[in-house]
């Protein structure tokens, strides 16, 4: 497989447990937030088969990409199902921080599950 498949399932991973997570969040009164572990787990898991599916770099590339695809279109998805949407307005600046501190998130996730593919190699 190649690593630009590993990271479009990674991507379809991430937006199919926004979906669900937004979801139960929503039907079951728990906070969203309480996913988040849910989502670096996403994160590191493609990270660590991306690495092992090409150059090792391409782990960090993917775990950025996936967060950023989930801080994005995931976050759409919550947004519209109900339990991301912030209990008050946004400024573009403030939409844009936590979109890149995802990713940023996203990219330690890649580091780590670089490092793991390496280990395990």
């Amino acid at each position: 497989m190649s690593a630009p498949a590993v990271i479009a399932i990674g991507c379809g991973a991430a937006l199919g447990f926004d979906l669900l997570g937004s979801a139960a969040s929503r039907w079951l009164g728990f906070p969203y937030s309480r996913l988040a572990p849910g989502s670096s787990a996403i994160y590191t898991v493609t990270s660590v088969v991306a690495a092992r599916h090409g150059p090792a770099w391409v782990g960090i590339v993917a775990g950025a990409t996936v967060a950023f695809v989930e801080a994005t279109m995931g976050w759409g998805i919550s947004w519209w199902i109900g339990p991301g949407r912030p209990p008050q307005a946004l400024s573009r600046a403030r939409m844009f921080g936590i979109v890149l501190l995802v990713t940023m998130t996203g990219i330690a996730c890649g580091v780590v599950g670089t490092i793991v593919a390496a280990v395990v190699r």
